[in-house]
Parts: C-alpha cells; sequence; structure tokens
C-alpha cells in the first residue's frame, strides 16, 4: 500500500512538507526536521526554517531518547479502542539529540507514580504501523 494512502486510513494527510517525518514513523524510525543553513531543529516541519528563513531542509534520525517536559493522565478513554487503556500518561517529550524538539505522546507500560518531569525516555516503535511515536521509561529524573 501506498504512503500516502495508508496515512490517510490513519485520518493523517501530510503536506510535502511533514511527508518525511510520516514516512519514517511508518517505517519503525524517528526523524527530525533540520536547517541545512543554521543547524536549528523545528517541529512541526515547514518549508523555511523560523531562525533564518533558508528553505534547505535534512532529516536527522534521532536515537529516540528524550525527557519528559511535561505530562498529564488520561482517565476517560473516548474512543473504544482506547477505553481499555485508560489510565494512561500522555507527555510532551524533548529529544535529546534534537533541541527545541519537542513531541507529544503515549508513555506506555507506566503506572502512576513512575511517570514525572524530567524523566528519561527512548522511543517505542511498536506501534509504527499506525504512525504513532510512543515512549517508555527509561531512567528516573535528573533533579
Amino acid at each position: 500500500m501506498e504512503t500516502m494512502e495508508r496515512l490517510a486510513q490513519l485520518g493523517l494527510y501530510p503536506t510535502k512538507d511533514t511527508l518525511p517525518f510520516w514516512e519514517a514513523l511508518l517505517a519503525g524510525s524517528l526523524v527530525a526536521c533540520q536547517c541545512a543553513n543554521c543547524g536549528r531543529f523545528r517541529q512541526p516541519p515547514s518549508g523555511f526554517c523560523p531562525g533564518c528563513q533558508h528553505s534547505a531542509v535534512r532529516w536527522q534520525r534521532s536515537n529516540g531518547a528524550g525527557v519528559i517536559y511535561s505530562f498529564t493522565w488520561a482517565r476517560h478513554g473516548f474512543t473504544p479502542d482506547l477505553r481499555d487503556r485508560v489510565p494512561y500518561a500522555i507527555a510532551l517529550v524533548e529529544l535529546d539529540d534534537a533541541p527545541g524538539i519537542r513531541l507529544i505522546a503515549n508513555i506506555l507500560d507506566a503506572e502512576e507514580g513512575q511517570v514525572a518531569i524530567a524523566a528519561k525516555v527512548v522511543a517505542d516503535h511498536r506501534n509504527a504501523a499506525d504512525a504513532r511515536i510512543d515512549f517508555v521509561l527509561s531512567g528516573t529524573a535528573d533533579v
């Protein structure tokens, strides 16, 4: 199945600027958009750098390690597939190898009390077929 068709089935409609990000997720990889001129990372990917206004882009593969910048717990499943998973943690994760990039993602296999701001996480690609990036805890917060 073609990438665009698969993404449309998932309710995702990427632009030419965001397509490489979604293609990588479907392939089980995480990439970050970086300006080829000044090196600044940006998310969401866009046609020009907000720092230097240059249009050249390079896609850098991320190792998926990061820290929790903020989080909350979902206690109500709004769709049938989520009802069996509550409560679950949703976090804003800042990537270690792509400064400034923060992604909203689920923290899988976590219990309440384990998730904390500055806790270390790593990308988990078990839901790659759904173009999802999730994370799992990999260490405690360095506070």
